[in-house]
Formats: C-alpha cells, sequence, structure tokens
C-alpha cells in the first residue's frame, strides 16, 4: 500500500489530479503485469477508439513498451518503462512526434527499496511543466514523515504525514496551511475518504473485497476544486474498462471524457 498511499497524496496534495504517462498507467501497468494484456483503446465515449495501444514485454513480463496509433493517422505515441533490479518501475517516458512532445516520470528508490523523489515532467505545444515530489524522515517501514512539492523550480510546499498504529496514512498538514485527512471505513480500508479544510477539496475511493479500486471521485466547495469520477469495471477477475469523467464545474453533471478498454485476444490486431 505504500505506494499508492504516496500517489494518493499526489492527488489531494494538488487538487487538479496528475495523470501519469499514457492516460491510465497505474491502473493498467499494475493489471497487465500479470495478466498478459495485449494493450487497450481509448475512446471518448466507449464506442470507436481514437488511439489504440499495444503493450511490448520484457523477458521477465514486464511492460517494456506501449505504442499509440490514431485513427487519424499522424505520429505513434510511445510509452517506454524501465525498471531496476528490485522490480521497482523507475522511468517511464511517453513521447510523440520525434519528441516534441513528452511526459516524463522519474522513480528514485534508496538502498532499502523505498521511494524517495519522484519527478513528473511535461513539454508540449509551448508549455512546460516540472513537479518534483521529494520524501524523506522515513519511518522504520519506509513511510515518510515529510513530503516536499516543488513546482518549476518554487520554493517547495512541504507537509508533515502522520500514520495510524497499522501505517495507513490519516493526515498530511502543509506548513503553515491546511491539513489533510484520511479516514478508512474499517480496517480493510475498503472506503478512502480524503478531505481537506473541512470539504474545500474531497475525495472518495471505493476498493472492493479483492483490494481492487472501483471508483474514485473528487469534488469540493473550493472554488478550483475539479469535479471528476473514475470508476473501474471487472470481467472474469481481469481489469475490462476505465471510464473518467468530468465537470465544468462541481455544480454541474459529470460527462464521460474518456474510456479505456482492456484488450485481452492477444491474436487479434
Amino acid at each position: 500500500m505504500k505506494r499508492l498511499v504516496l500517489l494518493l497524496l499526489v492527488a489531494c496534495s494538488a487538487p487538479a489530479v496528475k495523470r501519469l504517462p499514457g492516460a491510465s498507467t497505474t491502473p493498467v501497468l499494475a493489471i497487465a503485469r500479470t495478466s498478459r494484456s495485449c494493450g487497450y483503446d481509448v475512446s471518448r465515449d466507449g464506442t470507436s477508439p481514437y488511439v489504440r495501444y499495444v503493450y511490448a514485454y520484457d523477458s521477465l513480463g514486464r511492460i517494456a513498451r506501449a505504442t499509440g496509433r490514431f485513427a487519424a493517422g499522424g505520429p505513434d505515441d510511445h510509452v517506454d518503462y524501465t525498471y531496476d533490479h528490485l522490480d521497482h518501475m523507475t522511468h517511464v517516458i511517453e513521447t510523440r512526434g520525434g519528441g516534441s512532445d513528452m511526459l516524463e516520470q522519474i522513480d528514485s528508490f534508496d538502498t532499502l527499496g523505498d521511494l524517495v523523489e519522484y519527478t513528473l515532467d511535461q513539454h508540449d505545444l509551448g508549455y512546460n511543466s516540472s513537479t518534483q515530489y521529494t520524501y524523506s524522515d522515513l519511518t522504520a517501514s519506509g513511510q515518510p514523515k515529510l513530503e516536499s512539492i516543488a513546482d518549476n523550480g518554487s520554493l517547495p510546499a512541504r507537509y508533515l504525514l502522520t500514520y495510524d498504529a497499522t501505517d495507513r496514512l490519516v493526515a498530511a498538514t502543509l506548513t503553515g496551511g491546511a491539513t489533510t485527512t484520511y479516514t478508512y471505513d474499517d480496517d480493510r480500508g475498503r472506503t478512502l475518504t480524503v478531505d481537506t479544510n473541512n470539504g474545500a477539496f474531497h475525495g472518495i475511493y471505493i476498493y472492493d473485497d479483492q483490494d481492487r479500486e472501483l471508483s474514485e471521485t473528487w469534488g469540493g466547495t473550493d472554488p478550483t476544486a475539479t469535479a471528476t469520477a473514475t470508476t473501474y469495471d471487472y470481467a472474469d477477475d481481469l481489469l475490462s474498462t476505465i471510464t473518467y469523467q468530468q465537470a465544468v464545474t462541481t455544480a454541474d453533471p459529470l460527462v464521460t471524457v474518456e474510456v479505456d478498454t482492456m484488450r485481452y485476444a492477444c491474436d487479434t490486431p
């Protein structure tokens, strides 16, 4: 759960959820590495895909590359994955059009295998963004007590992290700012509620009895809060589809903006 906890904190520290390279890298990668998925299709409404990703695996059964081919033509989208000797994913880079559009994720681990730094860089159409997450003052189990977030070289925002007796994150307090709380419905934590500043930013994660994520919703009373919803559907114990919805404001209805459909029939294109 350590990796999940840190990624959750990233999502709530910056209300606009940062999606990893390849649109749905995290859930797709997790399921594909054990199920030998062929890839996935991306559509705006769940019907005709506008881009189709095909996976290539390395000798250890890990995804080495995802290649996206667009229905409208044009240059392919390439997402390349690198791992260390402990099987940690350490580098993901997405490029299109000879590298003019690029999204890069780099993870750094210490000698004990604990995540100590995470960076996300994006460059496309004149837009440049770089965010660095640093984790320090680790507990005996490898959980950080301090997270620092620096955007585009700015002075970092620092969060003090608190855990419960079962090593689950329960609070992240911004130095000089608000506290984000993490509340679990039971010992298994199948429902996780994340709240910043008494509802200013509010998120709910729901898991099934196999600890698979079923849904993630975000909203809040802050004027900058974004209303989003992500749902995960499964078939025969395999991830089937991921549906992303978004609203213009938290008062507007959610509208489907993307549907990712996994492919397992590897003998078909």
